[in-house]
């Protein structure tokens, strides 16, 4: 009765056993069947398998009801394919079916609990000595690979991948497999890969580590990539790596290994933005001085495109026929969205500006946005256990950006906007913003009501509302110190305060800071982590850098960074999971090719920034495990 819910029922026939070991020719419907499925014609090819189940006796029916169910899985048909595992388990299953029947049920959930699917995948049903089709085993490891890649876990993905080749015999298969196991790795950063590596002869999984770390070693050269090759093959001599894939990952390397011989610099020199231009040429240079690798350092022709965003678009033309291999700039918004509107770029180049767009090829994006820094003042708050915000920003078009960035952000995370509010950034006084922020003068109105009502003078002492957790402010250093005091002075004093770099001007002033007492704020190493960039610039360099004071430090470590991208946004394109650490924070790149900074996070104390330790997720073997879920994402 069950079957009949799949199709007609089925007729009873007698068929000759096949020999041991010995496979059944195929029938002119499967080869139909399986034609279908080659052109894309699924619900023919579902029609043949359940018209071949209905004439086939237990347990060849299921068989066929099987192959039917992997067609609707392949055409997108997820219903269908539920309802019919369902009826199948009202039958007595052979092993390789039962097994078949684990892996479809799996493969389903993984499209929306990749989690419970590894349930369902904890162990085969059945025994793999009983299992003589291998096809079946691979299977099985490679829907376990794919659902610990959809949690994060890589490291468990590149185990399972490895036991998967131990079941194909196909040796198109078996490369698919290694890239597939190459992939995972990339998602895996050089730090987790150090802390895994083991010393030969180990297995398998520590050659492919091996393997990843010397790939990824920008320090070496292509030759110097061979030699450790070399090595690697004396220490993993039973390695199955394909040549053909270690060629091609080897000519890979050298696509980012190797550094431009000439480089364009696109800069503002003259105009409005010129200051700004000054200070990212001058860290450009002193990284280039830096460079340990005199060799390696690219000629450098600059290029002044003033405020023009067509000229900045005819400049980068004029760089490429004059040889540059890599562009750097432009720095105005306008021309980097002129450069996203083509459909080619013929060199890698890094705007040093974000336009919201697909990009195309060759295009990287790199900016000090605030937006950014609005994401990581609320990954900080969320971590610290806070869930409903307030937000205080300056009334105008970036105060509303970075307002709308942390809002839609901080919902994503599955936190609550309480309440905002926007204050004039030219005035001294902000008590009306704060007030209506904290509904203080909601208080006030309601000791007025009651003192009308009774006919009495009351003694009164207001309060802010008591739903909001912290604060999230962005403000300048003159408005943030008189913003905090102000909140003080309005009954706030006890709720955290979170906010952008903005508010710290980037040199320590002890006397006019300690009004930003508590206050904590993310900014970039090369600000708050003075010992740190003492150590990065020479006295050559530090003579070429103190010209630039307070924020335009920041610029002055964007041209650092930029510099030192040249040569790594191969490497992290890459590599999705690797981490560079620059000067302007922990340093990786998106899949829109846009790189994405880590910041540092410093609390104000005494009137002096000090550093916080940094949350972390630590990626060591078995915690490389990423949740789906939003808040623990902000961990991340």
């Amino acid at each position: 009765m069950a079957l009949a819910a799949c199709a007609p029922t089925p007729e009873r026939v007698t068929e000759p056993e096949p020999e041991p070991g010995a496979e059944a020719p195929m029938s002119q419907q499967e080869i139909e069947a399986l034609a279908a499925i080659e052109e894309g014609n699924y619900a023919l090819a579902i029609s043949l398998y359940q018209q071949l189940a209905a004439e086939h006796p237990l347990p060849r029916s299921i068989d066929f009801h099987l192959l039917a169910v992997r067609t609707m899985i392949t055409a997108g048909q997820t219903e269908q394919a539920e309802s019919g595992l369902e009826r199948m388990t009202l039958f007595p299953l052979t092993d390789e079916q039962a097994l078949q029947h684990q892996v479809m049920t799996a493969e389903l959930i993984l499209r929306h609990d990749p989690d419970q699917a590894l349930e369902v995948l904890a162990t085969p049903v059945a025994a793999e000595h009983t299992i003589t089709r291998l096809g079946l085993l691979a299977e099985f490891h490679r829907v376990r690979a794919l659902a610990y890649t959809q949690v994060g876990n890589h490291l468990e993905s590149v185990r399972e991948y490895i036991l998967r080749e131990i079941y194909l015999e196909s040796p198109d298969k078996v490369q698919d497999n290694q890239s597939a196991i190459w992939l995972s790795l990339s998602n895996l950063s050089s730090e987790a890969l150090e802390r895994l590596h083991t010393s030969p002869p180990p297995d398998l999984l520590s050659g492919w580590i091996e393997l990843a770390l010397i790939m990824r070693d920008n320090n070496l050269n292509v030759w110097q990539t061979e030699e450790r090759l070399t090595q690697w093959h004396r220490h993993y001599p039973h390695h199955p790596l394909l040549y053909t894939l270690e060629r091609q990952w080897l000519n890979t390397k050298q696509t980012f290994v190797e550094r431009p011989e000439q480089v364009a610099l696109l800069l503002p020199f003259s105009g409005r933005y010129a200051r700004a231009a000054e200070a990212i040429r001058d860290g450009f240079l002193a990284a280039r001085y830096a460079d340990a690798g005199v060799e390696r350092r690219p000629i450098l022709r600059l290029y002044d495109t003033a405020s023009d965003p067509q000229q900045a678009v005819t400049l980068y033309e004029q760089a490429i026929e004059e040889g540059a291999g890599f562009v750097v700039g432009p720095l105005d918004k306008q021309a980097v969205a002129m450069l996203t509107r083509r459909f080619q770029l013929p060199v890698a180049t890094l705007a040093l500006n974000r336009y919201d767009i697909t990009p195309p090829d060759n295009l990287y994006q790199f900016s000090l946005a605030p937006e950014g820094e609005a994401r990581q003042a609320a990954n900080w708050a969320w971590y610290d256990g806070h869930r409903r915000a307030t937000v205080l920003v300056p009334d105008n078009t970036l105060g509303r950006r970075v307002a709308s960035s942390f809002n839609r952000y901080w919902e994503e995370l599955g936190g609550t906007v309480v309440a905002e509010s926007y204050y004039d950034p030219g005035k001294n006084d902000f008590s009306q913003p704060i007030t209506r922020m904290l509904a203080v003068d909601n208080s006030k109105a309601r000791r007025r009501n009651i003192a009308n009502l009774i006919g009495t003078r009351l003694e009164f002492t207001p309060r802010r509302r008591q739903d909001i957790d912290f604060i999230f402010v962005l403000a300048q250093p003159l408005q943030a110190r008189l913003i905090k005091p102000q909140l003080k002075f309005h009954y706030a004093k006890q709720l955290p305060v979170y906010a952008t770099s903005h508010v710290f001007s980037g040199e320590v002033d002890v006397k006019k800071d300690r009004d930003l007492d508590n206050t904590m704020f993310v900014d970039m190493p090369w600000t708050l982590d003075q010992a740190r960039r003492a150590q990065y610039v020479g006295q050559a360099e530090a003579a070429l850098l103190e010209k630039h004071a307070g924020a335009l430090q920041r610029l002055v470590a964007f041209g650092i960074d930029a510099y030192q991208l040249v040569a790594e946004v191969k490497r992290l394109e890459s590599y999705p999971n690797e981490v560079f650490t620059g000067v302007t924070g922990g340093l990786s790149m998106n899949e829109d090719r846009i790189i994405e900074r880590e910041l540092d996070h410093a609390i104000v104390s005494w009137g002096k920034p000090r550093l916080q330790p940094r949350m972390e997720k630590q990626q060591t073997g078995e915690q490389e495990n990423a949740s789906n879920d939003a808040g623990k994402r902000a961990v991340r």
